[in-house]
């Protein structure tokens, strides 16, 4: 046994063991929210939380083969960079169940995720993956002396001490089968166990039942503030991709990103309303349709049984209303063109549909239908549409990392690498189509235009308008030819101050849509 090679593999583990717990320690701070104001329970959780990293990194240096080692930090690597850009986006840890029921939808659009990766971030873990490696390369010298149990027994006797603490005294796991979250318990347990755990508790009953009482919580506060406005036969919702609060009014060299928008807004009832955002954009139009909060486990379209009965075009359907829904991305992403069906949309216009309708898709990563394309198929549908009519219409061109501008829409950036540009850049592009459909939309069509939420981003100079995990998105309700600003009561008061939901908006456009056009009298017999 040479020494020398014994001491160095003894100081290599050490030093491994060090490097690794910190890195999972501040991974695991840095994606996860704290939530405590008193900052002894968050010193007694991040404590706990310490000690059982140090447990099961101590058995896994000394338990695992050197090849072993390696695979666990590369999908360590992965899975950290793939967590910060889960974080980034919505401002919370994702769910095991998400994964199972959205992995779909991840693994069409992964090269959108690979430009969402940071390079700071990719350079940090990526480092640190190099000298674990070589840490280990080290730790694991053939020189080095037999592991002894009582080193393996000792990590794990300090795993389960800290565990059982935890568990007994401050964070009973049981919790989370009704109220605890991952985001929540991570800060005492870390990511895997309240992972595991909430993904064994969210059987499909449970989800049903989270959403149902999601649901119930909503609140109505805007409907006893406003006026009655007219609603007219034609009424449009238009969900704008990464639609930003700050991005309203903004100017760029001095012009503004957004014109027919800014102008759509000062003829509007207008509203600063926090979004619906917990698992991916179709939260936002399932609030617009059902006036309620979604699950904030798992796109809610994605729980079979849930009750979709009250949905506002299952009850325009009913008082004579032809419904349907424009959206230039597949019926099968979040799982729409199940949910939408279960709405009573009479009418699914999704990319499969488009497509067959002879509209180009011009997406060239995605077949998706560009913005464009879409204000257009838009707006020749609703100007032929007789009758009661109820178009849900759908961007996606402006969603981040904000590359999906067609070529020739590209001239108009001063820095396509710049992400906070070819934001400004999209914007423009959507305001552009927006202006178009404006301009061919019948008088007489009430339209209702919103955010499914903000960009994220995080720039100098630029306030995009979130806080935390919670965004804010603009929504006007504007009736084409008229000037609705006059009505607003509310306009120096609740509506831009931040207070209100995208659920309380949608409840009083809900109220007003259906006051304005009551229920089909039966024909005498």
């Amino acid at each position: 046994m040479n020494p020398p090679r014994v001491h160095r593999a003894l100081l290599a583990s050490l030093l491994l063991v060090l490097v690794w717990t910190l890195e999972v320690w501040f991974a695991q701070d840095a994606l996860l929210v704290p939530t405590f104001k008193v900052p002894e329970a968050l010193i007694q959780r991040q404590l706990l939380r310490l000690g059982m990293n140090v447990g099961v990194i101590v058995v896994a240096i000394y338990v695992l083969p050197r090849r072993a080692l390696y695979a666990f930090f590369g999908a360590q690597l992965v899975l950290f960079i793939l967590g910060g850009i889960y974080y980034d986006h919505y401002g919370r840890l994702p769910k095991i169940a998400m994964f199972a029921t959205h992995g779909g939808e991840g693994a069409a659009i992964w090269p959108m995720i690979v430009g969402m990766v940071a390079p700071g971030r990719v350079a940090l873990f990526g480092g640190l993956f190099a000298v674990k490696c070589a840490l280990a390369r080290l730790a694991k010298d053939p020189e080095r002396p037999p592991v002894t149990r009582k080193v393996v027994w000792g990590g794990v006797a300090l795993w389960v001490i800290m565990f059982v603490v935890a568990n007994v005294t401050l964070d009973p796991l049981t919790k989370m089968k009704r109220w605890g979250t991952a985001s929540r318990y991570g800060l005492t347990y870390g990511f895997t166990i309240p992972m595991v755990v909430e993904a064994y508790y969210a059987t499909n009953s449970s989800f049903r039942e989270r959403a149902l009482a999601s649901a119930r919580a909503s609140t109505d506060r805007l409907t006893p503030l406003e006026p009655d406005f007219p609603v007219h036969d034609r009424v449009v919702f238009l969900q704008v991709e990464s639609l930003d609060w700050g991005v309203m009014d903004r100017r760029v060299g001095g012009v503004p990103v957004t014109p027919r928008l800014n102008a759509l807004k000062e003829r509007s009832l207008y509203y600063k309303a926090e979004a619906a955002h917990f698992t991916g954009s179709a939260d936002s139009d399932f609030v617009a349709l059902m006036g309620v909060w979604p699950s904030k486990d798992i796109c809610t379209y994605k729980i079979d049984d849930y009750p979709f009965g009250t949905a506002l075009p299952h009850t325009l359907n009913q008082r004579g209303f032809s419904t349907a829904s424009i959206h230039g991305v597949s019926g099968a992403f979040f799982n729409r063109r199940f949910g939408f069906g279960q709405m009573g949309v009479s009418n699914l216009m999704f990319q499969e549909e488009l497509t067959a309708s002879g509209v180009e898709a011009r997406h060239a990563k995605y077949n998706w239908i560009q913005d464009g394309e879409l204000f257009d198929f838009a707006a020749g549908a609703i100007s032929k549409a007789e009758g009661k009519t109820f178009h849900l219409v759908i961007t996606v061109t402006s969603h981040s990392p904000f590359k999906e501008l067609p070529k020739d829409e590209r001239s108009s950036c001063a820095n396509w690498d710049d992400l906070l540009d070819r934001y400004f850049c999209s914007m423009g592009y959507v305001d552009r189509g927006v202006g178009r459909y404006l301009d061919r939309l019948p008088k007489d069509t009430t339209l209702v235009v919103y955010g499914d939420h903000n960009s994220s981003i995080s720039a100098e100079g630029y306030d995009s308008g979130r806080r935390g995990d919670r965004d804010w998105v603009p929504v006007m309700v504007y009736n084409h030819g008229e000037d609705l600003s006059g009505l607003q009561r509310t306009r120096d008061g609740v509506a831009l101050d931040g207070s209100l939901t995208f659920v309380d908006v949608m409840r009083y456009v809900h109220a007003q849509i259906l006051r304005a056009h009551p229920p089909v009298a039966a024909a005498a017999p």
